[in-house]
């Protein structure tokens, strides 16, 4: 946050914030099922302190298999793929219906278009279907902490 405003201290708290209230959902009485497709570049790229990053890594493998999330890494060695670029979120309501948010740097958009949709849940699938299962991410966490000084 810091790096895209610098200076701005209090908009990079207000994201923080905004953050860990969307992630304390995660912990709530009723909360959503989560399937989490991570790039090996947002998991390896050393952001802070060793200590940090060995927080943030802990917290990514405590998640990576539970009853309500699944998180599974694709590997750099993938290279290209339809996904690549951005942040993509997809969303399926208790009524069945489909939205997508697709984030970038400084922006996001709130697709509805079944076509747009349709699109992006393919290409979702098949990136899905050639990363690291749970486990292999499990596996791949735990070097990645070993490694931390």
């Amino acid at each position: 946050m810091r790096t895209w405003r610098p200076g701005d201290e209090g908009w990079s708290e207000t994201q923080v914030i905004l953050r860990r209230k969307r992630q304390a959902r995660l912990f709530s009485d009723d909360p959503p099922m989560l399937s989490v497709l991570v790039d090996e570049a947002a998991l390896t790229r050393q952001i802070g302190t060793p200590e940090v990053m060995r927080t943030q890594l802990e917290f990514v493998l405590g998640m990576v298999d539970t009853p309500t999330c699944e998180i599974q890494m694709v590997p750099a060695s993938l290279g290209a793929h339809g996904l690549l670029g951005g942040t993509l979120i997809l969303m399926t309501t208790p009524r069945g219906q489909t939205y997508a948010y697709e984030e970038a740097i400084s922006t996001g958009t709130l697709v509805e278009a079944p076509e747009r949709l349709q699109h992006l849940g393919r290409h979702w699938d098949r990136l899905w279907g050639r990363s690291l299962s749970p486990m292999e991410t499990a596996r791949y966490l735990k070097n990645a902490l070993e490694a931390l000084p």
